[in-house]
């Protein structure tokens, strides 16, 4: 199960999933070149707010979210454009 998996573990398998799809990664803009088009990367930071006494979320932190000081963690949303 992967809830399981050490931090090590878990940084192998996001390396492996890296090689792997960086192949893929650069044909797609290398088609993108060839075509001369633009590759449009759209990313928002969102504050979520966990309960203080939370172990689910083990790099939780005070930060400043919503107009506010809360105790949570930041998510990079992204969306691509092609």
């Amino acid at each position: 199960m992967l809830s399981s998996l050490s931090w090590k573990e878990a940084g192998a398998i996001v390396g492996a999933l890296e090689v792997l799809s960086q192949p893929f990664l650069d044909a797609e803009l290398e088609s993108l070149r060839a075509e001369k088009k633009r590759l449009v990367l759209d990313g928002d930071l969102t504050g979520i707010p966990v309960s203080s006494t939370s172990t689910t979320y083990p790099n939780a932190a005070f930060g400043y979210m919503d107009d506010d000081i809360q105790f949570g963690y930041q998510i990079l949303a992204t969306r691509w454009v092609w």
